[in-house]
Parts: C-alpha cells; structure tokens; sequence
C-alpha cells in the first residue's frame, strides 16, 4: 500500500518559499514514523516518548535473494531464499556456511544438527503448555529415545533390525513356547536334547552318577549338542531322583556358549537334571 507522506528527497525544492520549511520537516517526520512503524514499535501518538519505541515488533524480509549475501568477517545474515516456489528463511555465518532453517512451512529439522550433547528434542504437549523429550545423544554417543516412548503401531518388524513394540515380543515368545509345549519334550529325549525359540537357543540333558561333593563340566558338542551362537544366558540344575535325603544344594555355574559346570552337593552319587538358555 502506498504511503500517506512518502519521502521525497527532491523536497524542499531550492526554489521552495523558506516560509514552508515547517511544512515540510513535519511531512518528514510523519514519513519517518509510518516507515518505522512497518515494523517497529514507534507509540500510540505524537510525542513518540515510551522507552520502547524503536523496538521491533516483528521484522518481514521483502527482498528474495538470488544469491548467498555472503556477510564478510565478523558478520552474519539472516535472509530468504526461493526454495520450490516458496521463500524458505536461510542464515549465513562469516565463514560463508549457509544453513536452511525452514522448508515447505516446518522449521528443517536438519538445521538442528547441533544440538548440545544429552539434550532432548522437544515436541509440545497436547495442552501446549509445555513439551514432550523426544530422543537424544547420551554422553556416551548413543540415541537414547525417553522412557515411555511408544511405536506407532503394535505390527511386526519389517526388517531384521526393526524394533519390535512389547506386544509384539509378547504374543512372539507366547507362540513359540505354545508350539514348543505342543510338540513335546517327551521323557524320551529328558536325557539330551535342545530347541529354539526365534533367536532363543535352549537345551537340556542328564548328567548320571556324580560322585558325592563333585563338580563336573558338561560339554555340550560332548553330549551331542551344539553350542550356543552367542552366550549362555542362565542354566538350572536339580537331582534327577525324589529321594528326600538328596537335601543339599546343587548348582550350575561357570555358563559358557560350549559348556557350564553342574555340581552335586550331597555327600553320595546321585544324578543331575540341568537346563540351559541362550541365544
């Protein structure tokens, strides 16, 4: 919209009568005001006196630049840029980095690289009166999403490194311990045996006639088993007889992806139970 006193600096003209000169410095001083007041504070009425009047109140970039303004040392520039048909808003420091701080109406979320380390990004609330943690760089370099953070939905992984919800996991180990149970561990095979449940490995046998007081170590590849892929995560071991005299502990330790170690704490032979899990 044009404006009610436009500055014309061919005013006064020299020729001009010298009787109008009040005319024209209150016709300048109008201008002035209605060009600051485009985007700055200026006050409600003539005195112009509040202490804050030459604030901005807002600051609107007219000009699209065709090209990086390239500020100089020492220096930096805020200014827009046509990106797709749209003025997206760019900054440029002194070293002539030039980053893109919005995109399509979002603020670009690549222009957040540098954020400070164990900081959250943040989103609102639903309330909008505060915001949510997001995800962060933990001191020791790694993405640790806030606790409580949910998938969008309960499906399947995709891919083999998907992240899996606990629903998920759930209804998985259900099925497959269901299926285990359906297919049977048959006393037949209660001396020796192993199966799988996804990337679970488990395996069992009978360790016979431990003396008294004894630990011994049970080979897995030895008992005709395979050995763990990874690690041997936790393994249980009971006497293989209901004698109530058999009151001493037994215990399994020293759990390794090829063996672990049984032991008969009674004081005569007896026979051992264990079981084992791992992946």
């Amino acid at each position: 919209m044009a404006k009610t006193d436009p500055i014309n600096i061919a005013n006064p003209a020299g020729t001009s009568n010298p009787k109008q000169g009040d005319d024209y410095i209150r016709t300048l001083a109008r201008a002035v005001v209605e060009i600051l007041d485009v985007d700055h504070y200026v006050g409600a009425s003539s005195p112009y006196s509040d202490d804050e009047a030459g604030e901005h109140e807002k600051v609107t970039l007219k000009a699209v630049l065709g090209a990086d303004p390239d500020p100089g040392a020492g220096k930096g520039a805020l200014y827009i840029k046509t990106v797709n048909a749209k003025p997206e808003l760019f900054y440029e420091d002194a070293d002539d980095d030039v980053i893109q701080l919005t995109s399509g109406g979002e603020v670009l979320f690549g222009s957040l690289s540098s954020i400070a380390n164990d900081t959250y990004f943040k989103a609102a609330n639903v309330a909008g009166d505060g915001t949510v943690d997001l995800i962060k760089a933990t001191t020791g370099g790694i993405p640790e999403i806030k606790t409580g953070a949910v998938l969008s939905t309960s499906g399947d992984p995709t891919v083999a490194a998907g992240i899996a919800c606990k629903e998920y996991v759930n209804d998985y180990v259900d099925t497959q311990i269901a299926s285990l149970l359906a297919s049977g561990i048959s006393g037949a095979d209660e001396s020796t045996g192993e199966t799988s449940i996804g990337p679970l490995q488990i395996k069992w046998g009978k360790a016979n006639s431990i003396a008294g007081n004894t630990t011994i170590t049970i080979d897995f590849t030895d008992s005709g088993l395979t050995d763990f892929d990874n690690a041997c995560l936790n393994a249980h071991v009971s006497y293989a007889s209901d004698n109530d005299s058999l009151s001493s502990p037994c215990a399994c330790s020293t759990l390794n992806v090829n063996n672990l170690k049984v032991t008969n704490g009674h004081g005569s032979t007896a026979s051992l139970f264990w079981f084992a899990i791992g992946y």
